[in-house]
């Protein structure tokens, strides 16, 4: 997407929130790195939600290494910053805080989402549903549109 006044890119994707077994407990929608909104099912509700709700007022808790350099000595030190959810350094930690925290992320374009919705009304194991998801991120944009097209029909034809 490109900016109407500054014709820059404005990056804004999906992160598809997995837990230790690769079932999806939600999305959160983010743009330049910054948090949008979040959409958790009900596991991702009782696993997840009392963190958004203290990241919200004080922030997403992230580590932060620095390395000095003093009298000849190098010093390595760690700490945890906070990191506000409008900030576009957002994306990267939540990724991190997921990771350290046992979940996955899976970050699609807001055109390939079509295709994880799509792919989540389908009797798939996790796993066969997160390899079709990797297509549908790595998947040319030219040849997208077909993909989720024969994809919905499956849904359609495995619903009736």
């Amino acid at each position: 997407m490109v900016s109407e006044h500054t014709n820059e890119v404005i990056m804004s994707q999906t992160l598809i929130i997995l837990s230790p077994e690769l079932e999806s407990l939600g999305e959160v929608a983010v743009r330049d790195g910054e948090f949008l909104s979040v959409a958790l099912n009900g596991r991702g509700e009782r696993e997840l939600s009392e963190a958004f709700e203290e990241w919200q007022t004080r922030g997403l808790p992230a580590i932060k290494s620095e390395i000095s350099r003093a009298e000849g000595k190098v010093e390595f030190m760690t700490g945890v910053n906070r990191v506000q959810l409008r900030s576009p350094l957002f994306e990267n930690a939540f990724a991190a805080w997921l990771s350290s925290n046992g979940y996955y992320s899976l970050a699609l374009s807001d055109h390939a989402i079509c295709g994880w919705n799509a792919l989540c009304q389908l009797p798939l194991d996790p796993r066969e549903r997160l390899m079709m998801a990797f297509a549908f991120r790595d998947l040319h944009p030219d040849k997208l549109p077909s993909w989720i097209q024969a994809t919905e029909k499956l849904v359609k034809e495995t619903l009736q």
